[in-house]
């Protein structure tokens, strides 16, 4: 699935939708329950100012915060969280182009930090991901593995990248342009679908909405099913 107007557009309009109710400079350090005098709503508390009630039964919280909102805390991830980095490498078309299709996996007996190749200008339609005069490249490099990523900077990522996808692919990569986005996606581990149950299970009882790649799914696609899902049960709700 791709966005109309690329990411960056989807999320400029979806804060332009929110209006006042986007705060991404607030820090959320309690939520209370709902209860007679707060009309069925939630009170949500933010570091430094006054307690205020949801239009809706639903909060929006960075999981990532260090502060623990909530009375009762939700189920942790099974498996220590390690560093993912996602590398995008992009160049002429004039001078190499991608192999046809998706891309490839790494096994974990290879012993490389790239996990995974995608190729994003060949999968997409023509000028979806970058201009159609170049290939685009985005590898998921790091994570659990014999070597952790924590320690490197962006330039050593870059360049044992490059090495590396150089020698999975057998082929000169010569890359016009490197960018390296670190802890921009969560890692998937073994007992997976069974934490999602019981956080399921803890959003139900503490009555809040859960959403985002790590509780929802991989991709805009499971992004909107969870959002469309969200949205008419809190409709639903609303009578």
């Amino acid at each position: 699935m791709v966005a109309v107007g690329g990411m960056a557009d989807l999320a400029d309009r979806i804060v332009a939708q929110l209006g006042d109710s986007w705060r991404p400079q607030s820090t959320v350090v309690r939520v209370d329950p709902p209860h007679e005098s707060s009309a069925g709503r939630l009170t949500v508390k933010t570091g430094g100012g006054q307690p205020r009630r949801t239009p809706s039964r639903s909060v929006i919280w960075a999981a990532g915060q260090s502060s623990q909102p909530f009375s009762t805390p939700p189920p942790q991830p099974p498996g220590q969280p390690a560093d993912v980095a996602v590398v995008f490498l992009a160049g002429q078309r004039s001078s190499w182009v991608p192999p046809h299709g998706m891309g490839v996996l790494v096994g974990p007996d290879v012993p490389f930090q790239t996990r995974g190749i995608l190729f994003e200008s060949e999968y997409t339609p023509p000028g979806a991901r970058c201009s159609a005069s170049q290939w685009l490249l985005k590898v998921i490099f790091g994570g659990k593995g014999r070597e952790s990523i924590d320690g490197l900077t962006d330039d050593q990522i870059a360049q044992r990248c490059l090495v590396e996808i150089r020698a999975v692919l057998d082929a000169p990569v010569s890359p016009d342009a490197i960018y390296v986005l670190r802890r921009r996606i969560p890692q998937y581990v073994l007992g997976i679908p069974e934490w999602r149950q019981t956080l399921t299970q803890w959003s139900a009882a503490s009555d809040v909405h859960l959403t985002g790649w790590e509780s929802s799914g991989v991709g805009v696609r499971d992004l909107a099913r969870n959002a469309a899902a969200i949205v008419a049960d809190i409709s639903s709700r609303s009578g």
